[in-house]
């Protein structure tokens, strides 16, 4: 039988600033309660200040649903307001980038410990978005859903060391819930999740923002263009007139009964998908280590495989080459270990000449004592004027070629970072445009970066 396709159902929750009578707190547990009645499950992404709100207006009774029957993810602790976390990140180095960060989202995910029992993670808000970010997600122990990275191969995967998820089909119906004719909407939608599925999609995606489907406008309309409204303009989203918020409520329940029906679907929670995808081996195989090296080889430079980042790869082969020489024979098995990526762009022209094997390994040596110092790869190999990637040729070259071939290896060019990194521009790119920030955003760093770390990038592979 095959494996149905895991469908997401999430919520980004948003709307703080609506006073307790607009009903934004309402249509939060008509959802959570409509998903239960469908027996299904939804994953909730939270702001940190709509916790607040639903605390400090006692809605023990939306937080004792979302707690018992459903996922929490944080959705950023502060949200929109200025400066947001991303927009701190285009002024920060690596490490100030993390350290800000974690001082920032930490809390929140300790709040939504505290109310909900539980944390399964951060969620995109909008174009927020940094390899910090995801850093500081990986040293909480917690996923990120909906990241902007989309590998060929698969929706999820390692990155920066956090379990990432790309939804490779994502439908919202905000606006659709209060019309008529829903009915031909929601037909619609069913019919492309059909057409997604027979083209081999593994990961989907139904979402909303329960405010949206009763208010006219986003809930962060004050924090638009970059800035944050003066105290006295602070406003939540206009809301639709009663008789419209009815027939949404209807369409709502409408909707957790026809997902629960989808037949080739799966409904799942993110929560689901990290006890899914969310253990790694601790050993690297000498059959992955041969094929990682061979698609370096195969590449002209730095690659992932399914089994290795090009960080952890180029780790294993290391120590694989520095084991064989000490003891005179290859290891059936090297420790897996996982590298932040470097924090300069490694130089794509080496300028020095040819390396015996010796001074290969020697090498290989020299770049894993380095990581280890710092938890980074370091751009070009310590003592060389070799980048990363040519070393990581190098290093793979000498690998494949067994202690029998004594020839020399001559440095090659190659890209400072695996291929999938060159993509990144479009989305990130995408960042100023987004309503909340401010349209002359630098988003360089931002890039720069997340590039960077694309040496951290594998897929991750379901249990069993």
């Amino acid at each position: 039988m095959a494996r149905r396709v895991p469908l997401v159902s999430y919520w980004d929750t948003e709307d703080y600033l609506s006073p307790p009578d607009a009903g934004s707190d309402d249509i939060i547990l008509h959802i959570a309660r409509s998903a239960r009645a469908a027996g299904l499950k939804a994953t909730f992404c939270i702001m940190g200040e709509k916790v607040r709100s639903l605390v400090g207006r006692g809605r023990t009774d939306v937080i004792r649903e979302i707690a018992r029957y459903h996922d929490p993810l944080l959705h950023f602790n502060y949200g929109s307001i200025h400066p947001t976390t991303a927009e701190m990140l285009t002024t920060t180095d690596w490490v100030d980038g993390v350290a800000l960060t974690l001082a920032r989202e930490a809390p929140g995910f300790r709040l939504l410990e505290r109310t909900f029992g539980r944390c399964t993670g951060l969620t995109r808000h909008g174009m927020h978005y940094g390899a910090q970010i995801l850093c500081a997600c990986a040293l909480e122990r917690k996923a990120f859903w909906d990241s902007l990275v989309v590998l060929p191969e698969t929706p999820f995967y390692w990155y920066c060391g956090a379990l990432c998820f790309n939804s490779q089909a994502n439908y919202a119906l905000d606006t659709r819930y209060r019309e008529p004719r829903f009915v031909e909407h929601l037909d619609d939608v069913a019919a492309r999740l059909e057409i997604d599925r027979k083209a081999g999609v593994q990961l989907a995606a139904l979402f909303g923002h329960p405010h949206r489907t009763v208010c006219e406008e986003f809930a962060d309309v004050s924090y638009y263009g970059g800035r944050n409204a003066l105290h006295e303009d602070l406003r939540g989203p206009r809301r639709l007139p009663p008789e419209e918020v009815a027939t949404v409520k209807e369409h709502l329940a409408l909707l957790f009964h026809r997902m629960a029906r989808l037949k080739g679907f799966e409904v799942v929670t993110v929560a689901d998908l990290v006890e899914r995808y969310g253990d790694r081996p601790t050993e690297v195989q000498a059959r992955d280590l041969k094929a990682f090296a061979t698609k370096v080889l195969d590449e002209g430079g730095p690659v992932y495989t399914r089994a290795l980042s090009a960080g952890e790869g180029l780790l294993a082969l290391a120590e694989a080459l520095v084991s064989e020489r000490g003891r005179g024979r290859r290891p059936a098995t090297v420790a897996l270990r996982s590298p932040l990526g470097p924090l300069w762009e490694p130089p794509e022209r080496p300028s020095d000449g040819p390396l015996d094997r010796s001074r290969v390994i020697d090498l290989a040596l020299t770049l894993r004592r380095a990581t280890e110092a710092t938890g980074h790869l370091p751009h070009e190999a310590p003592g060389t004027a070799i980048g990363l990637g040519s070393a990581l040729v190098l290093i793979a070259e000498a690998y494949l070629d067994g202690r029998s071939a004594p020839r020399s290896h001559q440095p090659r060019s190659a890209a400072p970072w695996p291929a999938v990194a060159e993509g990144m521009a479009g989305p990130i790119d995408q960042m100023p445009h987004w309503p909340c920030h401010d349209p002359e955003m630098d988003v360089s760093r931002i890039l720069r970066f997340c590039r960077l770390m694309s040496w951290t990038l594998v897929p991750a592979s379901a249990a069993g």
